[in-house]
């Protein structure tokens, strides 16, 4: 197997235990049950909504995307990496940039991927024998430029989003595959709702 075809095998392979992962822990009914990443967010929207400040379900932040930029996106035979972002569409997780100089957390991306494994899902992360850089952003990166802003802050590239809009596929999880989307395209989904 070429390098492109592993890199692809293996983001469909990530893709596809995201969405089956996601789905069973939205027909999770025990509060008990819940991985403990996936009982913070419900005790933080909890929180929010008895405190009055937020109106707000009580269900789960939604993975609503799983897209692939960066060389694998754009036709590479040679990837380094995988490149995926997830669409978290929920502002759940806020972007404040840390001036006091302490560990960024966000960039540990390599990590991601494991993090949300284990402590979203609950499950551990097997068979993935690439690098994976995992990126997990808010809904509101999409239109909101002062999101963007406070992302390129704690970026080393300060063209993140100039190269992540350029090419993406999207996860199309009917027909298992990749397929090419654009922003306007997102935009135009995500403004809807």
């Amino acid at each position: 197997m070429d390098k492109r075809s592993l890199f692809i095998a293996q983001s469909l392979k990530i893709a596809e235990t995201i969405r089956e992962e996601t789905r069973r822990l939205k027909d999770k009914h025990q509060f008990g049950d819940l991985p403990a990443i996936a009982m913070a967010t419900f005790l933080e929207k909890f929180s929010l909504l008895i405190d009055g400040s937020q109106e707000e379900d009580l269900s789960l932040p939604k993975i609503e995307e799983i897209l692939i930029f960066g060389s694998l996106a754009k036709g590479s035979q040679n990837p380094g990496d995988i490149d995926m972002m997830l669409g978290w569409f929920s502002d759940f997780f806020s972007f404040d940039v840390n001036e006091e100089g302490i560990k960024d957390e966000y960039l540990c991306l390599e990590e991601n991927l494991a993090f949300l494994f284990e402590g979203f899902f609950g499950i551990k992360l097997q068979g993935v024998k690439v690098k994976v850089d995992l990126h997990i952003l808010p809904i509101s990166v999409l239109f909101c430029a002062e999101t963007r802003a406070k992302i390129l802050k704690r970026h080393k590239d300060k063209d993140f989003f100039k190269n992540v809009f350029s090419d993406l596929l999207k996860y199309d999880f009917t027909k298992n595959e990749f397929m090419p989307i654009t922003l306007a395209e997102l935009v135009a989904k995500y403004k809807k709702e």
